[in-house]
């Protein structure tokens, strides 16, 4: 599985910053920065709805505040978290399950949404933005327009909860019917006096 040069350049962007804020380990708030960085991760950020400076100021403020500097002097070389980890593992078997071979920044941001204890996923969620509206925009280029009412109750304003994961994963099955399956299992009512129409079929 390969990474394209530019979430390549992203992620050791990430190691980059922690470096330089000596810092243990590779959290994803350094990666979600360094996505900001990323020309694709930001075009997704800007399309959904993000106001990329305030998220940025909100990513530095919770790093400077939280995270502790290893003292000058002592040799650093930034670990990835378990977390850091578990996102890039997520991102590289979805883009392998749905045939494609090359892991980007938005398959980053996506499987990123799925680590929702973390600070990095609070801090987008605080600007309105989930994972479907960043898989809407992978799947189908759908930007998302805040100024715009959204009808209660539909999924748009409900966000994840409006829709179930098997929904999200499987969105044929979920909005479509197998008339097929239906007919062999005699859900579908026969056709009575239809005799005429049918022989014109066959």
């Amino acid at each position: 599985m390969n990474i394209t040069d530019e979430l390549r350049a992203t992620l050791e962007s990430a190691f980059d910053e922690a470096r330089a804020r000596r810092h243990e380990y590779v959290t994803l708030e350094h990666l979600l920065l360094a996505l900001c960085g990323n020309l694709e991760g930001l075009k997704i950020l800007k399309a959904t709805g993000v106001d990329v400076d305030q998220l940025l100021e909100d990513v530095e403020s919770y790093i400077d505040e939280n995270l502790e500097r290893i003292p000058e002097g002592k040799d650093l070389e930034p670990r990835q978290t378990v977390a850091f980890w578990r996102v890039l593992q997520r991102a590289a078997m979805h883009v392998q399950s749905s045939g494609k071979h090359e892991i980007s920044a938005g398959n980053v941001l996506a499987s990123l949404f799925r680590e929702e204890e973390s600070q990095a996923v609070f801090l987008l969620k605080k600007q309105g933005v989930n994972r479907l509206d960043i898989t809407r925009y992978l799947s189908h280029g759908a930007r998302k327009n805040k100024t715009l009412p959204m009808k209660p109750g539909s999924p748009e304003a409900e966000g994840d909860e409006g829709l179930d994961e098997e929904t999200l994963e499987n969105p044929l099955e979920a909005f479509t019917t197998d008339l097929v399956e239906r007919a062999e299992k005699g859900l579908i009512d026969p056709l009575i006096g239809r005799k005429r129409e049918l022989s014109l079929v066959c």
